[in-house]
């Protein structure tokens, strides 16, 4: 079910943009874009799946789609709120 949860996935992070007034392309953004320190809202849930979409990247096979994702991850939530850690050390592993 890896490509209906990548479907999900890119939906969430389009609403959660929308609804947090910054693009939905993970690539267009940086930590200027809105506050990613924020324990609730459309930019924690941003967060959330994008470390999502990455783990999806990892288990289809496109390990370096999901470490350009981590990387970026990385640069938005500097103190690994949403522990995105876990999946770069997965990445790591593989």
């Amino acid at each position: 079910h890896l490509d209906e949860a990548e479907r999900v996935a890119l939906d969430a992070l389009k609403q959660s943009a929308e609804r947090g007034g910054f693009p939905a392309d993970w690539q267009q953004l940086d930590a200027a874009s809105t506050d990613w320190s924020v324990q609730e809202g459309p930019a924690r849930v941003y967060l959330y799946s994008l470390k999502a979409l990455a783990f999806i990247n990892l288990r289809k096979g496109k390990q370096q789609e999901a470490e350009k994702i981590l990387k970026r991850l990385q640069q938005l939530d500097e103190h690994d709120l949403v522990g995105s850690s876990v999946i770069s050390t997965l990445a790591e592993a593989l």
